[in-house]
């Protein structure tokens, strides 16, 4: 089984998906796979979840719900298997429940973005760990 880790302040969702790019000796495009796709058979961990963009989240759910990737760029349409657990750090999720997060990105004092009911309804676990003040 395959791992892999990604940050969210430094991924986007071709970079977490796939991407299609020049091969460096024909120059034709060709699939660059990335981490959920890398991932596949194992697991997948993204720290700073809340960094992600909404595009970029929704791109995870999305691969969470069909276990593939989809990809329709430069005249390549393919379907791609990426059976991946996923696993993510986020620094808001205390105040991110489904019930008091309506909007995606709405910023908490602290200027963290929220994940949104639609993305947190993805994950079959959520552990909530902070500060007891």
């Amino acid at each position: 089984a395959h791992s892999t880790m990604v940050s969210g302040a430094s991924s986007s969702a071709p970079g977490l998906t796939a991407a299609v790019v020049p091969d460096e000796e024909s120059g034709n495009p060709s699939i660059a796979p990335g981490a959920l796709m890398q991932a596949s058979g194992g697991i997948c961990c993204i720290d700073n979840f809340e960094l992600l963009e909404e595009s970029s989240q929704n791109a995870i759910r999305d691969v969470m719900d069909q276990q593939s990737i989809m990809l329709s760029k430069a005249g390549m349409q393919a379907k791609l298997g990426a059976r991946t657990s996923v696993l993510v750090a986020h620094a808001g999720l205390a105040s991110s429940r489904p019930q008091t997060s309506r909007k995606f990105l709405q910023r908490d004092q602290a200027g963290c973005a929220q994940m949104s009911a639609h993305v947190l309804a993805g994950f079959d676990l959520v552990l909530e760990a902070g500060n007891e003040d």
